[in-house]
């Protein structure tokens, strides 16, 4: 075999080692309860529903401490009229069929309004469910947020109530 051969070996083992590197460099996530309907969260002690606005657009928002990020319905997210930006490394989520789904867009800085606090969120444009935003654990622990006693009466925030 000549030497431009076997540097073309050299080049596809290369290429092979750097795509396997991106790919463990991808964050994972889920996003089981984004197939959850109103009617299913009223019932779940472990999620917290409600009417907020979202760059002052009214959102039919859902909390859920079993989701890993923050999503917005690709329905909703054209009315923020906020451009996505690229997430580098991108996200695999795992829906609830099981599926995986590879995201690499961002809407970052939305504002929330809750109560009469304003809190700033990163959403990831994903499907079309039953809620506008899904609220999740990279916003619910950076802002050290729950529910009282399991109760979506009250969500608090950062040791305040909202």
């Amino acid at each position: 075999m000549s030497k431009h051969g076997h540097g073309n070996q050299k080049s596809s083992k290369r290429s092979q080692r750097i795509k396997a590197e991106a790919k463990k460099s991808q964050i994972r996530g889920r996003a089981y309860n984004a197939s959850m309907n109103a009617a299913e969260a009223a019932k779940d002690s472990s999620v917290f529903t409600g009417t907020f606005s979202l760059n002052d657009h009214f959102a039919t928002v859902l909390f859920d401490s079993g989701v890993d990020f923050s999503f917005i319905s690709t329905k909703f997210a054209p009315i923020l009229n906020m451009k996505p930006s690229i997430a580098i490394p991108g996200h695999v989520i795992e829906i609830a069929d099981g599926k995986k789904v590879k995201v690499d867009r961002i809407i970052r800085g939305c504002k929330l309004e809750l109560g009469s606090s304003l809190f700033s969120i990163d959403l990831i444009p994903l499907g079309h469910g039953s809620f506008d935003v899904i609220v999740g654990m990279d916003w619910l622990s950076h802002n050290k947020s729950s529910w009282e006693n399991g109760s979506p009466t009250r969500l608090l925030t950062g040791g305040g109530k909202t």
